[in-house]
């Protein structure tokens, strides 16, 4: 792998990259080193440009080094940016064949259980600032396998949904489900599966209910049909409408 060094200043800040002599300019695009690296957005190992990259290492008494590679990388597939942490110790080697062992993480989580939908950061990221949060903390949860408080997470995005579709906050779920059926914000089908939904958060929360995997993502399959439904699709198609021509008598 191509190596980088970080340009600082006399104050010891970084103000650039730059490769070794003779090497090609990170500053050109087409020539910038690759590597394969897990994109946290494709949700697999992909070819990335190196962006940018800087090492920190040490090395003590007795001869024990440990070094820390930093990198900024851009997944060649969907162009998404992320960072890769790659830590190597002297002590951590295989026993038969002495190679350093590399310790590769990623942020974002490259463990990402459920694919985030694009309307999450098109749509609501602006729109619904706090139906955003809310959704992103779920979505951290699942990544973590906390079945558990996903499912009660659920529970909120919708509380926080329906009063953003006008239902009272202070009604019980069951009443604002009613409200929003009578406003036609959903359907009696739908009712009927937001009502699971919601009943699914409360047992999770108070009678001690631990959803499987399976049943995890049967629940998020109706609630995010349900905000795209909601939020997403009858925007996307009043837009859409404009641009169809009308009918000729």
């Amino acid at each position: 792998m191509l190596a980088l060094r970080a340009v600082r200043s006399s104050a010891g800040s970084v103000q650039g990259w730059a490769t070794q002599a003779g090497e090609p300019s990170v500053s050109d695009e087409d020539s910038r080193p690759r590597e394969r690296g897990h994109c946290p957005n494709c949700g697999s190992v992909r070819n990335a440009a190196i962006l940018a990259e800087d090492m920190v290492q040490a090395e003590e008494d007795g001869g024990v080094w440990w070094k820390s590679t930093y990198s900024i990388l851009r997944c060649l597939g969907c162009d998404c940016r992320y960072i890769r942490h790659v830590e190597e110790c002297s002590e951590d080697a295989e026993p038969e064949t002495g190679e350093i062992n590399e310790r590769v993480s990623y942020w974002p989580n490259n463990h990402t259980r459920r694919r985030r939908p694009d309307w999450l950061w098109i749509t609501f990221e602006f729109s619904y600032p706090a139906l955003s949060a809310l959704l992103k903390e779920l979505y951290a949860a699942l990544d973590h396998d906390l079945c558990v408080l996903a499912s009660i997470g659920m529970r909120t995005v919708f509380d926080c949904a329906s009063g953003l579709l006008g239902a009272n906050s202070n009604q019980s779920f069951g009443e604002k489900l009613k409200e929003l059926v009578a406003g036609n914000k959903i359907g009696g089908e739908e009712k009927e599966i937001l009502s699971v939904l919601a009943d699914a958060g409360g047992a999770a929360a108070h009678r001690g209910w631990k959803p499987t995997a399976s049943e995890i993502d049967t629940l998020m399959n109706a609630l995010e049909n349900f905000l795209e439904r909601a939020f997403v699709l009858k925007h996307d198609l009043r837009r859409m409408t404009k641009n169809i021509p009308p009918r000729t008598s």
